[in-house]
């Protein structure tokens, strides 16, 4: 029996099976309590009087076709904070409480999905800063890539679930002190990455986010020199809202506001692609001045004369070509007048076409290993005099390094490996009699003065599958597409 002096401490994340169903039995038996602070001292029969190591918050399940499900949440927040904005505070989830059907069980999600709980602090919200809240938590609802779980509103605080996203900020990386050693090629990657991410996770779901900036833009970069695309998703939809909704005002991070932000007129998909142009111009290594530092009449002046002098600093060997084509889409991108930028498919044509321009003209070789044994068979082929094949491992190995170097989704990825598995169904059609018998005899006479009759007709026998002299150029080849084919990756980057 408990004394009265004696209070316990429950650690979520340690308890058995046993105790684990008792804390949810707890948590199930107060539901009009949503967050159950650590710092608070609570009190249950079977237990007396305990202390939490780590607050819980309880929320409801996701709707599916906007219908409830059945069941409790318990979200076991960590006691470190993840990060911090302007108005959140974001912690990790370390564990998932299920109180569903009699069922009492704790779950931790294994890395690659894992959760984050964001609290924000509404004490000073109005109704129309509240509006926008709402609105921004619905969008994030409708996203695939969020997992955003419904919201719940503790008195003045709100708190929201989502899936905590792979890799780093943009920011964090182009700001480290490694940020020099990113090639352009990885530039490239990273810039069409970016912009495809956008176009599937705001654009084609109806959105405007009304906040891109490196700080919401989350990349996770594969292994070098794997075909595996740059994985970005973009987060924070907090000011969020429908394509098709009216609501103005100043809303996002001031040094990426448009000139009509700061009018406080109606956004529109061009104020995102203002966003857009100013974090691109910051991988393409623009100054990126500390706006806190900046007065907000500096920064309103700013956003109608955006200057990219400081672009490519420290990017050595590029042309003054790829630069000018660069310059002036991302100039287009931040015009003042929002009817005179490109949409995001535009912007993403223009991108390609100087990616292609610049792999093509020679200024670059991507120097990947998937294709590096591509290319030794195309000069082995062209010594041998097989040029048709060659020419054709050439095209195949132009048209992998540029789907590399332009971060292409699943479907391009798809087309690649469906050519591929073509060429490799004709390569290795199967051989005449006469064919075999050809290639035999060619063998045998190359062998006969060194091996006598016998020696050669049995060992070019043996050999004939391989082609003439040991060596078949078809089944060589298909076997290095084939090895290629089965590095393309599957999966889009989002």
């Amino acid at each position: 029996m408990q004394s009265k002096a004696e209070i316990y401490v429950l650690n979520p994340l340690t308890l058995e099976s046993a105790g684990t169903e008792v804390l949810i039995q707890f948590l199930d038996a107060h539901p009009g309590i949503a967050f159950f602070d650590k710092h608070i001292l609570w009190n249950f029969e079977p237990i007396g009087e305990f202390r939490l190591t780590h607050s819980i918050l309880r929320r409801p399940r996701k709707r599916v076709l906007d219908e409830e499900r059945p069941g409790l949440r318990y979200e076991v927040l960590s006691n470190s904070l993840l990060g911090k904005g302007t108005y959140n505070r974001v912690y990790h989830s370390r564990a998932t409480l299920i109180s569903e059907h009699n069922r009492h069980i704790r779950r931790t999600k294994e890395e690659g999905r894992e959760r984050i709980v964001k609290r924000q602090n509404l004490e000073d919200a109005d109704e129309v800063f509240m509006n926008t809240i709402r609105r921004g938590q619905a969008c994030a609802q409708r996203t695939y890539h969020l997992h955003a779980k419904p919201a719940v509103f503790v008195g003045s605080r709100c708190f929201e679930v989502e899936r905590r996203m792979p890799g780093d900020e943009l920011f964090n990386l182009l700001n480290n002190e490694e940020k020099d050693l990113l090639s352009t090629l990885i530039l490239f990657r990273m810039t069409f990455a970016v912009l495809q991410a956008y176009r599937q996770q705001v654009t084609t779901p109806g959105f405007i986010h009304r906040d891109v900036k490196p700080e919401n833009i989350f990349v996770r970069m594969p292994p070098d020199g794997s075909l595996q695309p740059i994985e970005v998703n973009i987060i924070d939809y907090g000011f969020c809202m429908e394509a098709d909704a009216h609501e103005e005002g100043l809303v996002g991070s001031p040094l990426y506001c448009a000139p009509e932000i700061w009018e406080c007129e109606q956004a529109s998909h061009a104020s995102d692609i203002y966003s857009l142009g100013r974090t691109l111009a910051f991988i393409w290594r623009d100054a990126h001045p500390i706006w806190n530092s900046i007065s907000n009449a500096e920064l309103r002046a700013f956003s109608s004369d955006v200057c990219h002098d400081a672009l490519f600093a420290n990017i050595p060997h590029f042309d003054e070509n790829t630069k000018a084509a660069i310059r002036n889409l991302l100039a287009r991108m931040t015009d003042p007048k929002a009817e005179m930028r490109p949409n995001i498919d535009e912007v993403i044509a223009g991108f390609t076409n100087i990616a292609t321009d610049y792999y093509l003209n020679g200024s670059v070789s991507p120097g990947i290993p998937a294709t590096h044994a591509l290319r030794q068979k195309m000069s082995e082929l062209r010594e041998r005099n097989h040029v048709a094949l060659a020419e054709e491992l050439q095209t195949l190995a132009e048209g992998v390094e540029l789907a590399w170097l332009k971060n292409s989704p699943a479907v391009e990825c798809e087309q690649l490996r469906a050519t591929m598995r073509a060429m490799k169904a004709r390569l290795c059609e199967p051989r005449t009699h006469t064919d075999i018998a050809l290639t035999a005899l060619g063998n045998a006479g190359i062998l006969l003065g060194g091996l006598g009759f016998f020696g050669a007709i049995g060992l070019a026998a043996t050999s004939q599958k391989r082609g003439s002299f040991f060596w078949h150029p078809k089944t060589d080849t298909a076997d290095t597409v084939s090895a290629l084919r089965r590095q393309l990756p599957l999966a889009p980057a989002w």
